[in-house]
């Protein structure tokens, strides 16, 4: 029979209880909750003719602003993971998207941007969110040239080809053109849907303004 002296066995209940009490600080210690950054834009520029501008594009920025660019300072922000929300200066052109994913690898994911009323464009999502970590596809309605088809069934195939898709439909507008989108929401209970900016609050029409410069509206069940 094994025999233990005093000192082993003050040593062996000191170390259990030095295990004993790192198991309770592990335990009490809550999960590190990731940190994500939920809507960004990245760029090309000018400069790199790989990925042009949309001769639709609303706007050029002239500066890159570039996935290697967002990765760095995300390290440096202790920030885990970033959607890249794709800009509409290139529209419904998504290499340069393809490109930010595939440098950003798992860390980031992307939105598209398609445009039902556009020939083709719709097309392009089934193939675009098989072989891209994409989670959305977005919508805009903040200028009154460039709406979507409001109550047109090129409008409900944009969402119900998102909803095949395990895609949330992410709104992108003013607050007078929010009743357009409405029918659509009651409609596909099931399909997350994403408001950009918070709805862009400050835009809302002051009391005093005439309805007709307000916008269309549109009756909703």
């Amino acid at each position: 029979m094994t025999s233990f002296s005093r000192r082993h066995l003050l040593q062996t209940a000191a170390a259990a209880s030095v295990i004993a009490a790192g198991s309770r600080t592990v335990a009490a210690d809550p999960p590190r909750i990731p940190r994500i950054d939920s809507h960004l834009h990245c760029f090309a520029g000018l400069g790199d003719p790989r990925f042009p501008y949309h001769d639709r594009a609303p706007y050029k920025p002239d500066k890159p602003a570039t996935p290697e660019h967002l990765l760095a300072c995300m390290k440096d922000a202790g920030v885990d993971y970033a959607i890249v929300v794709h800009p509409e200066p290139y529209q419904d052109d998504h290499r340069y998207l393809e490109h930010c994913l595939a440098v950003g690898k798992e860390k980031l994911k992307g939105t598209l941007l398609l445009f039902a009323d556009r020939e083709g464009s719709l097309d392009k999502l089934p193939e675009l969110a098989s072989k891209l970590p994409v989670v959305a596809v977005r919508v805009h309605a903040y200028a009154s040239d460039r709406l979507p088809p409001f109550g047109k069934s090129e409008l409900k195939r944009l969402w119900s080809l998102a909803t095949d898709h395990g895609l949330a439909v992410q709104l992108h507008f003013e607050p007078r053109y929010a009743p357009g989108f409405e029918r659509l929401i009651r409609e596909f209970k099931q399909t997350k849907v994403i408001i950009d900016h918070m709805g862009r609050p400050f835009q809302e029409r002051p009391p005093n303004m005439p309805s007709s410069s307000a916008g269309p509206s549109w009756k909703t069940p």
